[in-house]
């Protein structure tokens, strides 16, 4: 019972360190801010979030169960002076940003349509203002091609500005499919500014954006492998450490980069669900493990670096089996198919069988 309650608080642990991502829309009318963020989120974010006017003109959108929040402005041009606009969305941002770290922006859209082939002055004194706040990412929305000629003018006359924006340069898209006649223009770019978006993020925001964006399996699976990775080093250090029984420690260190795995592939974040597949996999792992105790792998425990070399074996090993069946289940929910957690639970633990995870601890000995 004791070791069930410490691995279901290793697991707590590892499905709490992610963060809720905050982020603002700000363009004029028309641009498609609503558009580029559902296109980004794979749902109708502002229109379904729950929320209400934290200023006069910013409304504060909350998604039920998804930790995201998103203020999302009106067309800035309005019915109200630039200086208007200008103080009441980066007085909101600078009060934001000098509050508590949780409610803190992580990023701007500030969204440009293409075809208006112009950016005001106030455009450009509201970046400016903005991007002294937090990184603020200039997106040409509405593209119809990366080749269009109006598309490359209205880019590089941007990028001549020297706006202060995230990485220095606009980002064009199209962020949902357009029909012109009978000529259907596909959606580009967005998958693009997703991953830049991801370059700007600390941490914990960088996982929780992988995890629910909707655009790039790229960018979720990345992350997947930096999960792995700090996975491995801390089984390394759990295995030198100066003494004999790390096989817990060492399964608390796997259960947790199963559940972080899950968390940032989306597969089922119902609590009852992870606790159901890492139990199973804390079993097998135990089993495992127990191959250790075989007299002739003895003095294999007995060397450190043989043993932190097995565990780092092991995790990877264990960390590649459990992103690759994660990213089936992705795949096959992209394509339409509806899978139960126990459907879930049955795909992850079959594929750990005990014959690999044992041939991770014991090959080469």
């Amino acid at each position: 019972m004791d070791e069930l309650s410490d691995l279901q608080r290793a697991l707590s642990a590892a499905l709490d360190d992610s963060t809720t991502l905050t982020m603002m829309l700000v363009g004029k009318s028309g641009v498609g801010k609503s558009t580029l963020v559902n296109a980004i989120f794979g749902r109708e974010v502002a229109e379904v979030g729950v929320g209400g006017p934290v200023t006069g003109h910013i409304t504060r959108h909350n998604l039920p169960d998804v930790p995201l929040v998103l203020y999302d402005t009106p067309g800035i041009e309005l019915g109200r002076s630039a200086a208007d606009v200008l103080d009441e969305i980066a007085g909101h941002i600078r009060e934001l940003q000098r509050g508590e770290q949780r409610d803190r922006l992580h990023f701007v859209l500030f969204c440009v349509r293409s075809w208006d082939g112009r950016f005001e002055q106030f455009e450009f004194d509201l970046v400016g203002r903005l991007a002294a706040e937090v990184p603020v990412f200039l997106v040409l929305t509405q593209c119809p091609a990366a080749d269009d000629p109006a598309v490359i003018a209205l880019a590089a006359h941007l990028d001549g500005l020297d706006l202060p924006v995230a990485e220095g340069r606009a980002f064009p898209v199209l962020a949902e499919p357009r029909t012109i006649g009978s000529m259907v223009l596909p959606a580009w770019g967005v998958a693009e500014l997703a991953a830049a978006i991801s370059r700007e993020l600390p941490e914990a925001a960088r996982r929780t954006l992988a995890a629910y964006q909707r655009v790039s399996s790229e960018l979720r699976t990345a992350e997947g492998h930096e999960v792995i990775d700090r996975a491995v080093r801390m089984a390394r250090a759990v295995a030198l450490q100066p003494h004999i029984a790390i096989d817990d420690e060492l399964r608390h260190v796997q259960a947790a980069m199963v559940a972080r795995l899950m968390a940032v592939m989306n597969v089922d974040l119902d609590p009852a669900v992870v606790t159901l597949v890492v139990v199973e996999v804390a079993a097998r792992l135990q089993f495992a493990w127990d191959y250790l105790a075989q007299p002739w792998v003895v003095l294999v425990r007995l060397l450190p670096s043989q043993r932190a070399q097995a565990a780092e074996e092991a995790t990877r090993r264990l960390g590649e089996r459990m992103l690759d069946r994660c990213a089936d289940i992705a795949r096959r929910r992209m394509a339409g198919e509806e899978l139960t957690p126990a459907q879930i639970s049955w795909i992850l633990t079959k594929a750990l069988s005990i014959e690999h995870l044992g041939s991770a601890l014991t090959a080469d000995r």
